[in-house]
C-alpha cells in the first residue's frame, strides 16, 4: 500500500534515481525507494514528532508556570531563573549538544524538544497566573474556603490556558522544522524511517540537488506547506503578535447595529444583539456612530480612571489613564493602528508603570519600568505596510494614512524595528525610562505632508529626565511630567467633574438620574431614576 511504512522503505534496486513517471509519481531515491510513498510516511512522522514534544512542552510549562504565578517568592525566583538560563542558549545549539550524548531516535528528539522548549509557555501561564490570581473571583474562593489546588484547576486555569493553547498551535510548527533540522543533520529520526528532515538530508550532495531533485524537493514542499497552513486562518497567514482593528470584539456588533466593521469570531454580542426581541437601536445612537465632525473632543472621568478621545475625518487618538493600567492608541483605520504594548524584553515581574495626558491631538506618555535591566525598551505598534508613506528623520518618525499624519519623538530616539517577529511592525525606544511625544495632524489643518513634518521639525521641544516642554502646531505650549498636572498654556487642564463626562453629544455627571444625548435637531433623554 502506497502509504504503508513497508511501501516506504521498500528497495528495488532495479529502479534507482528514476524520474516521476506513473509508476512512481515523485520518482526514486538512489536505492529504488518510492519518493512519493516515503513523503506520506514521514509527514506522519514529523507530525507525530511535533505534536508530542508540544504536548510535552506545554504540560512542563504549564504545570511550573502555574505554581510559580500562584504562590510567587522564592518558588517563582527560582523557577524563571531556570526559565532564563534555558532561554540564554540558542534551541538548536542545546538540542545538537543533547542529540550527541543520548543518541538519535525518535524518542529521543520528541523529548529533547519538549524539556528544551517548555520555558516559553510556562512565561506565558505564569503571567496569566498573575494578572488573575487577585481577582475577585479568586478571592471570594479563599473567603469560602476552597484550598489552592482547588483554585488553581478549577478557577484559574480554566480562565488562563487559552493563551498557552494559541502558543501550542503555532509550537507545533516549530517543532516539526526542529526535526527537520536536527534529521538532516543525522541526529533526528534515523534511516530507514523516513521523515521529512531527514528526506532533506539527500540535498547535502550537490548531485543530487542539481540531477534527482526529485528526492529532495517533495518533502521540503510539504514542510513549508504544513507550517504556512498552521500559522493560517482562511488563507491569510497570522503571528500571536497580531494587532487589527478588524479582529477587535465589538467589530461584528458594529456591523450588525450600523453597518461599519466586519464579523469575526468574537460572536457572543452579535448573537445576543440579533436575537434580541424588544430592542431597537435608537436612530440617534446609529447617527452617532457614523458621524464623521470635523472634530470632536471627549473626555470622561469615573472612580479615578480618566479617558479621552479626539476624533477627526481623519484619524481618532485616544488615551486611558487608570490606577491599574494606563494606555493610549492613534487609529487611521482597521488596518493602520498604533498601540502601546508591553516591552517584550522585560520579565513578568517587572513592573510597567505609564502615565498619559492628551490634549486633543497630542499626546505625551511617561514610561518608567520599575527595577528594569538597563537594557529594557518601550515601544509601540507601528504597521509600516499599511500607511501610504512614513519616514524617520532627524529623531522623528512620520507616517501619513490618507489625509491624516502622524509624528512621533521621544527623549531617547527612537528606531524602527527591521528584525525578528515584530520586523516593520513597531517602534523602539531605548531605555526603562523615557518620555513620548505624539502629534497628530491632517490636511485640512496642516497642509501638505511635507509642510506637516517641516513644522514639526521647527517646533521648540525640551526634554528632561521626566518631562517635557515645548511648542505645538496649534500655537499652543505642553508641559506634563511624572508628576503634576497637564499644562497647556501654562494653565492647569481641569478634568471633568468627578464621574463625569463631556463631548459634543452630551455633557453631564454619571450620578445624574437622567442623561441626555443631542445630535443635531434630535434628542434621546436616559432615564436612571427608576
Amino acid at each position: 500500500m502506497l502509504g504503508s511504512e513497508s511501501a516506504a522503505i521498500e528497495q528495488n534496486l532495479k529502479a534507482m534515481n528514476k524520474p516521476p513517471s506513473g509508476e512512481h509519481l515523485f520518482g526514486t531515491d538512489r536505492i529504488g525507494r518510492d519518493i512519493l510513498a516515503r513523503t506520506l510516511v514521514g509527514g506522519r512522522i514529523s507530525l507525530a514528532v511535533g505534536l508530542v514534544a508540544v504536548f510535552f512542552s506545554t504540560s512542563i510549562g504549564l504545570v511550573l508556570g502555574s505554581i510559580a504565578g500562584f504562590y510567587g517568592g522564592w518558588i517563582d525566583q527560582v523557577i524563571m531563573r531556570v526559565v532564563d538560563v534555558v532561554l540564554s542558549f540558542p534551541v538548536i545549539i542545546l538540542l545538537l549538544c543533547v542529540a550527541s550524548l543520548v543518541g538519535p531516535s525518535i524518542f529521543n528528539v520528541m523529548v529533547m524538544i519538549g524539556l528544551l522548549t517548555w520555558p516559553t509557555p510556562c512565561r506565558i501561564m505564569r503571567g496569566q497566573f498573575l494578572a488573575l490570581r487577585e481577582r475577585a473571583f479568586v478571592e471570594a474562593a479563599h473567603c469560602l474556603g476552597v484550598t489552592n489546588f482547588q483554585i488553581a484547576v478549577r478557577h484559574i486555569i480554566p480562565n488562563a490556558i487559552a493563551p498557552v493553547l494559541v502558543y501550542a498551535s503555532f509550537a507545533v510548527a516549530t517543532a516539526v522544522l526542529l526535526e527537520a533540522g536536527l534529521s538532516y543533520l543525522g541526529l533526528g529520526v534515523q534511516p530507514p524511517t523516513p521523515s521529512w528532515g531527514n528526506m532533506l538530508n539527500t540535498a547535502r550532495n550537490i548531485s543530487t540537488m542539481e540531477r534527482t531533485s526529485w528526492q529532495w524537493i517533495p518533502p521540503a514542499i510539504m514542510t513549508v506547506l504544513f507550517v504556512l497552513a498552521v500559522n493560517s486562518r482562511r488563507g491569510v497567514a497570522g503571528t500571536p503578535a497580531l494587532i487589527n482593528g478588524r479582529l477587535t470584539p465589538t467589530s461584528g456588533m458594529a456591523r450588525l447595529l450600523w453597518g461599519m466593521g466586519v464579523f469575526n469570531q468574537h460572536s457572543r454580542g452579535v448573537v445576543s444583539l440579533a436575537c434580541a426581541r424588544n430592542y431597537t437601536l435608537p436612530p440617534l445612537i446609529a447617527q452617532i456612530a457614523t458621524d464623521q465632525p470635523a472634530e470632536m473632543w471627549h473626555r470622561a472621568q469615573y472612580s479615578g480612571d480618566n479617558q479621552a478621545t479626539y476624533k477627526t475625518p481623519d484619524f481618532m487618538l485616544c488615551s486611558t489613564q487608570t490606577a491599574q493600567q494606563s494606555s493610549w492608541q492613534a487609529i487611521f483605520d482597521a488596518d493602520a493602528m498604533i498601540t502601546a504594548i508591553e516591552p517584550t524584553c522585560c520579565d513578568e515581574g517587572f513592573l510597567r508603570q505609564l502615565r498619559v495626558a492628551q490634549w486633543q491631538d497630542i499626546l505625551v506618555a511617561v514610561y518608567q519600568l520599575a527595577d528594569a535591566d538597563p537594557a529594557a525598551y518601550t515601544q509601540v505598534t507601528f504597521p509600516a505596510v499599511r500607511f501610504d508613506e512614513y519616514t524617520l528623520y532627524q529623531g522623528w518618525v512620520f507616517a501619513r494614512r490618507g489625509n491624516g499624519y502622524f509624528a512621533l519623538t521621544t527623549a531617547h530616539g527612537v528606531e524602527l524595528v527591521t528584525e525578528g517577529d515584530t520586523a516593520y511592525r513597531a517602534l523602539r525606544a531605548a531605555g526603562p525610562t523615557n518620555v513620548w511625544f505624539c502629534h497628530l495632524g491632517r490636511a485640512a489643518l496642516d497642509g501638505s505632508f511635507a509642510d506637516f513634518q517641516t513644522s514639526l521639525l521647527a517646533l521648540d521641544i525640551t526634554f528632561e529626565a521626566h518631562s517635557i516642554h515645548g511648542g505645538t502646531l496649534r500655537n499652543q505650549s505642553i508641559d506634563f511630567g511624572w508628576e503634576g498636572p497637564l499644562l497647556i498654556d501654562e494653565a492647569e487642564v481641569a478634568l471633568p467633574d468627578a464621574r463625569g463626562i463631556e463631548n459634543s453629544y452630551c455633557v453631564a455627571d454619571w450620578a445624574d438620574e437622567q442623561l441626555e444625548i443631542r445630535f443635531q435637531d434630535q434628542a434621546l433623554r436616559l432615564d436612571f431614576s427608576n
